[in-house]
């Protein structure tokens, strides 16, 4: 035989999976030990493997533990020879040192093994044990060698049955496993095994599947059924769909249904023709599928433009609304550099740079950009992008969202042109007018009655309130361009909250209401339009006096909300209603009850307001109470420390 001796220590070898089931395998074992024994006629025999006494068979009594150390000495030389190892006398010969343990010594006397081989490799002996020197003459390892080959063959085939074992329970395991439903089934389909799977498609348990047959319609679905006398299961033969993949409905015990997909496969005559049954729970598939068919039919059908660029500002995806606005068509657009092929390259600034530092950043953003279309055709698109990221962090894409706002640009522009056009206009022919009045009312005219004067005057009146009327109307038309121009500056809130106060003193006095300055943050800068703040601060004071009753009080004070400085108007006025808050920084809006009173306005004063802090980074307020009175306030970010220089007043000059 050829063998090998291992150059590993005996206990590594049993790793070899010869562990399940050691206590058959040990009974069967020692039988054979036992036979060994009575055919050598020797008083002990043994059996060890990969460095463990695994079986012995004694005529007298149980092993000495200094007996078992002898033994198994004797098994480890067993594994140095080819052939094996007789020792007639243990300790007349001297040829090992026997342990004895305690000081107790062995009654062994003499020793014959062989080895037994496994695979190729020795991994443990058959050996015979005598309390007694053997005779000359005795020859015990031929009668060794046929059981030893006998032994070692039945260890060969507990390792390929243990091996056969563990394939198929890690093949069970892999099976349930899988995620998609796996029966096998006879022609009839009758259920032979299912895996956990097929048992939540169909609703049942591996016990339930005994005497059910699976019944596949491929109109009306797949089921299971019990019992052999069913028509549907004598009359079909699921061999028609070898190989075939239908969608179907597949019915469960509960009466729920699933949208499944079916394979039948064949798993060969040397199975006995049996069926391989695959069964793919699609249900949450279709249900996304149709999600995803619905949204793309959304996106494409959508008037609104939709666009998919890389990070390279590239075209990759439009939807049909895009081409309709740019008249180029798909093919023309993929792979285009967005910014070369739509910004309007013959405007001063087309917002291109801007637009690739956002990009290139992975920022979203929300722009109105000119650009052209096929043919040299100018176009407005309000474009909102999104930047996505793949699962490293790195900018993938962009999806952006636009609409054609070339109308609406236009119609704006045409009412700015109106507005710039109508104010200057009326500007020159009221100027003539209010310097008549003033000449009149002066006397250049000669000494006019008492009711003609009064007549000039109402003219006055009226003539400043059209001024004021024009010039709110173009800083509205200003503000909505976006062509205001602001001189921000470090300023001193509270100094343009004193001059404001101051300028307002006299138009207080006339209405009888008491103007305070109340709580003021000093030495608090912003960064702000010192003209445009004061233009703020002195509409609000004139609202707070035109609606506060005589004899009433109207306070002017400013604190710190966090980074932000906040400016606060209060006044004991009647308060703003309910119903008409939220309208109340709209254009020409103007509370019912407000015209019925007579009190002048057009409702601009608050709108321009919000429009001019807005500008200047900052957000406008109120608070009401009905019957309390009103404050309204504005909010501007304070200057940081290390950033504040010496402020400068609206004259150029610092403060004192």
């Amino acid at each position: 035989m050829n063998t090998k001796i291992a150059s590993q220590p005996l206990h590594r070898h049993a790793a070899t999976p010869l562990r399940t089931g050691l206590s058959r395998e040990n009974a069967i074992l020692t039988g054979l030990v036992g036979s060994v024994r009575q055919l050598s006629g020797s008083p002990l025999a043994t059996v060890c493997l990969f460095g463990e006494l695994r079986a012995f068979s004694s005529a007298t009594s149980l092993l000495e533990e200094s007996d078992r150390r002898v033994v198994m000495a004797m098994s480890r030389r067993v594994l140095e020879s080819s052939t094996g190892l007789w020792l007639r006398d243990l300790r007349g010969e001297g040829v090992v040192a026997l342990p004895t343990g305690n000081g107790q010594p062995s009654g062994l006397r003499s020793f014959a093994g062989v080895p037994l081989v496994l695979g190729g490799v020795r991994v443990g002996c058959l050996a015979v044990l005598d309390f007694h020197a053997a005779r000359a003459d005795h020859d015990p390892l031929s009668i060794l060698r046929e059981p030893a080959g006998v032994i070692s063959a039945l260890l060969e085939q507990w390792r390929e049955t243990r091996r056969s074992e563990s394939a198929l329970a890690q093949r069970d395991r892999m099976i349930e496993s899988v995620p998609d439903g796996l029966m096998t089934v006879a022609h009839n389909g009758r259920v032979l095994s299912v895996n956990r799977a097929a048992q939540n498609v169909f609703g049942i348990t591996a016990d339930g599947t005994a005497d059910s047959h699976l019944v596949v319609d491929v109109e009306n679905g797949a089921r299971l059924v019990r019992g052999r006398d069913s028509n549907d299961v004598l009359s079909q033969d699921l061999t028609v769909l070898l190989g075939e993949r239908r969608r179907m409905l597949a019915f469960h015990a509960d009466g729920g249904r699933r949208v499944v997909e079916l394979k039948v496969d064949s798993l060969g005559s040397d199975v006995d023709d049996r069926l391989l049954v695959i069964v793919r729970d699609v249900s949450q598939l279709d249900e996304a599928r149709q999600l995803l068919e619905l949204h793309a039919l959304i996106v494409e059908k959508t008037e609104s433009a939709v666009l998919i660029m890389n990070s390279r500002q590239q075209i990759q995806w439009c939807n049909a609304g895009f081409e309709r606005i740019c008249g180029f068509g798909l093919e023309e657009l993929v792979g285009q550099d967005v910014r070369e092929l739509f910004f309007d390259a013959l405007a001063k600034d087309d917002g291109r740079e801007a637009f690739s530092r956002t990009v290139e950043h992975g920022e979203a953003f929300n722009e109105e950009l000119n650009w052209r279309g096929k043919g040299g055709r100018s176009f407005t698109i309000a474009l909102e992008g999104h930047p996505i990221f793949d699962a490293s962090g790195q900018l993938s894409k962009y999806v952006a969202l636009g609409f054609d706002v070339t109308d609406r640009k236009q119609r704006a522009q045409r009412k700015s042109d109106f507005v710039s056009m109508v104010s200057h206009e009326l500007r020159t022919p009221l100027t003539v007018i209010a310097g008549a009045l003033d000449a009149i009312a002066e006397g250049v005219a000669g000494p006019q009655a008492d009711f003609a004067l009064e007549l000039v005057r109402m003219g006055q009146r009226n003539c400043g309130r059209l001024s004021t009327l024009i010039e709110d109307l173009l800083d509205i038309n200003q503000i909505e361009s976006g062509v205001t121009r602001f001189d921000n500056r470090p300023i001193v809130m509270a100094m343009l909250m004193r001059d404001a106060l101051g300028s307002m003193s006299k138009i207080a006095q006339e209405a009888g209401v008491t103007l305070r300055m109340g709580p003021l943050v000093n030495e608090a800068q912003v960064q702000a339009d010192p003209r445009r703040v004061t233009q703020v601060l002195l509409n609000l004071l004139s609202n707070a006096i035109k609606f506060t009753e005589s004899g009433r009080l109207v306070e002017l004070s400013s604190e710190r909300q966090g980074d932000q400085l906040r400016v606060i108007v209060s006044d004991q006025g009647p308060g703003i209603p309910n119903a008409f808050k939220p309208k109340m920084f709209e254009l020409f809006s103007r509370d019912p009850s407000v015209e019925a009173s007579g009190k002048e306005g057009f409702g601009l004063g608050l709108c321009i307001s919000k429009g001019l802090i807005e500008k200047m980074g900052g957000q406008i307020g109120f608070d009401s109470e009905e019957g309390v009175g009103s404050s309204f306030y504005f909010d501007l970010p304070l200057l940081a420390l290390e950033s504040q220089s010496t402020p400068i007043a609206e004259n150029g000059s610092t403060p004192a």
